[in-house]
C-alpha cells in the first residue's frame, strides 16, 4: 500500500525523546544508538533524529488512543507537556495537543468508535 510510512522526528535529546515515544506507542524502539532510535508501529516506522531541529511550524500529526485523559497523562509523566486539553470537534471525536521533550507538537485523538484498520 503506498501513503505515509515513515516519520522522523527532530529528538536533540534522544534519551526524553525516547522515553515520550515509549510511552506513546506503547512499544519499545527496534532501533537504538547513539544516531537514531527507531519504532515499528504495525506499517509505519517512527524514527527519532539527534541531528534534527524542531520547529513548531508544520504539519501535526495525530496519534489515535481509546482514552485521551489516560495517553496525556502519560506523555506528561514522560516528558510531555500538554498545550490543549481534550474538546469535542464534533461527531464525538475529542482532540488534545501536546508537545515532546524537543518541542514538536503532536496531536491526540480519541474516537467515539475505533478507527478503521
Amino acid at each position: 500500500m503506498l501513503g505515509f510510512h515513515v516519520t522522523i522526528v527532530p529528538a536533540p535529546d534522544l534519551a526524553a525523546s525516547r522515553a515520550f515515544y515509549t510511552a506513546l506507542t506503547g512499544t519499545d524502539p527496534v532501533v537504538t544508538n547513539d544516531e537514531y532510535v527507531g519504532f515499528q508501529i504495525e506499517n509505519m516506522h517512527l524514527g527519532l533524529d539527534p541531528h534534527g531541529t524542531p520547529s513548531p511550524k508544520g504539519i501535526t500529526p495525530y496519534w489515535s488512543t481509546e482514552n485521551i485523559t489516560n495517553l496525556l497523562r502519560v506523555l506528561a509523566d514522560n516528558g510531555g507537556t500538554v498545550l490543549t486539553t481534550p474538546f469535542d470537534v464534533g461527531g464525538g471525536r475529542l482532540i488534545a495537543r501536546v508537545s515532546d521533550p524537543a518541542g514538536n507538537v503532536i496531536g491526540i485523538t480519541e474516537d467515539p468508535e475505533p478507527p478503521p484498520a
